[in-house]
């Protein structure tokens, strides 16, 4: 059979093989024309592109580093800052920056979904004296008002090998104490939320980190997104932490604490021990922070202020373990222990950061003779005999009151008088916890001497007149 095509003339099929070679080049050199295109908007504009954008959408200067390395889906700079703010001394480096990519999207789809790899980073953040950690500019996400050409969304971020510098406020009158997290790796993602009407953005994040002197922290949270009460403020964030840690030196524990829960004025510290447990953290705007998990403390010390530090016995309570409950903003302490030089003691209670105290120990077995004798306390007369004492804690945090329940396990020698018995309440209290312990009340004092009777007395001794 014959073809179709035979007999076709000549000029016919020599115009098809022009027309598709023609056709062919022309896509050829489209096409490498879109590739060069591509290739140079990438390699020349793609790094100014994401800093402006990547500026905007954090809403603080971003210096992105000169540019390292470049594939087709991802580029890597070098240093690379973000900025502090003229409110807000937060900022963050990086040694490098990776960035991942699909440039196919900002040419076709005139959009660009980037993740963000930030290799060696340090970031630095300070507690505000007024809105604590939510003082710090969390950046609302809001889209900008007019769309871009090519419009840049954050993906994911994840951190390597990366440090963190927490500064809580210090106490009146002290030097800020900056917290270092070593070896922070982690990721962080962000997807679209809408708030009252607007486009925002949901941050969630986990990572692993030291912290100073050693142990184990892993941190889960996210900021979310809410309505604000105001039209100068129609979205404001809340943050909420998971905190998980295992042998994390007492001493960042407590100086982290103290101001965040709104108590860096008061007057103790601790200076030893080992902290385990896991919490969950909620910084809600214009609300106290709360507090919801349980934890123990291992081998622990703690340096009051009012105490004494001079003398043999310091101003350290020692060897502390204590378990403990967290459920909002009161501390429920179900068992602890310490010693105070010679003096054991047991307490459990609760403690509301934004209340009172409502703490009771029990010191038992005080042994009068050893006492004096420990304390280099010389006295004229001979007393001996051992008490038990129970002691309440109760009052505000900076105003706490002192009451104790002091009773004679046996007989009590004062000189060459024998009392069978002897029950003393002694109160101390101050409009100032640095001078609590100035002075001792002692209320109500009964005994029963051996011959018969009974002894009442009351008193007040003022320890701060007493010399060294």
């Amino acid at each position: 059979m014959t073809s179709p095509n035979s007999n076709r003339p000549p000029e016919g099929r020599r115009f098809w093989k022009i027309a598709a070679i023609t056709l062919g080049a022309g896509t050829l050199i489209v096409g490498t024309v879109a590739i060069v295109g591509t290739w140079i908007f990438v390699n020349k504009g793609l790094t100014p592109l994401l800093e402006r954008r990547l500026s905007k959408f954090l809403e603080r200067e971003l210096e992105l580093g000169e540019l390292e390395g470049l594939s087709w889906n991802g580029l890597r700079v070098g240093p690379s800052r973000l900025n502090a703010t003229d409110t807000d001394p937060t900022y963050a480096t990086a040694e490098a920056v990776e960035v991942g990519f699909n440039p196919l999207q900002a040419v076709f789809q005139r959009k660009l979904d980037i993740d963000l790899r930030l290799l060696g980073a340090e970031g630095y953040v300070e507690q505000h004296p007024e809105d604590g950690w939510l003082g710090i500019d969390v950046p609302t996400f809001e889209p900008p008002p007019k769309e871009p050409p090519v419009k840049v969304r954050m993906d994911d971020i994840a951190v390597v090998d990366s440090q963190i510098t927490l500064v809580p406020l210090p106490a009146d009158g002290e030097d800020a104490n900056p917290l270092l997290l070593s070896d922070v790796n982690g990721t962080v993602g962000i997807d679209p939320v809408e708030v009252n009407g607007q486009d925002s953005q949901r941050v969630e994040f986990e990572a692993t980190a030291t912290p100073p002197q050693g142990g184990d922290l892993e941190i889960t949270g996210e900021v979310l997104p809410t309505a604000g009460n105001n039209q100068a403020q129609p979205i404001q964030q809340e943050i909420r932490l998971g905190i998980k840690g295992e042998g994390i030196s007492a001493e960042p524990v407590m100086a982290f604490l103290l101001p965040t829960l709104g108590q860096k004025d008061l007057p103790m510290a601790a200076t030893a021990g080992r902290v385990s447990g896991q919490w969950t953290v909620s910084f809600l705007p214009h609300q106290p922070v709360t507090v919801d998990g349980a934890g123990t403390v291992d081998n622990g010390q703690l340096r009051i202020d009012p105490l004494p530090s001079s003398g043999p016995w310091g101003n350290t309570i020692d060897n502390i373990d204590a378990t403990a409950r967290f459920k909002g903003t009161t501390i429920t302490v179900d068992q602890s222990r310490g010693n105070y030089g010679d003096l054991a003691a047991t307490a459990t209670g609760t403690v509301d950061w934004t209340g009172d105290y409502d703490l009771v120990a029990q010191v038992p077995d005080i042994d009068l003779e050893q006492l004096l004798e420990r304390a280099e306390v010389d006295v004229p007369i001979a007393l001996s005999g051992v008490f038990d004492s129970t002691v309440a804690i109760t009052g505000p945090m900076l105003q706490p009151k002192l009451s104790a329940d002091v009773v004679a396990t046996g007989p009590v020698t004062i000189d060459r008088v024998v009392l069978d018995e002897l029950d003393a309440d002694v109160v101390m209290q101050s409009d100032r916890i640095e001078t609590l312990l100035d002075v001792v009340t002692v209320t109500q004092l009964t005994a029963t001497p051996d011959i018969g009777g009974q002894i009442s007395a009351s008193g007040v001794l003022n320890l701060a007149n007493i010399p060294e």
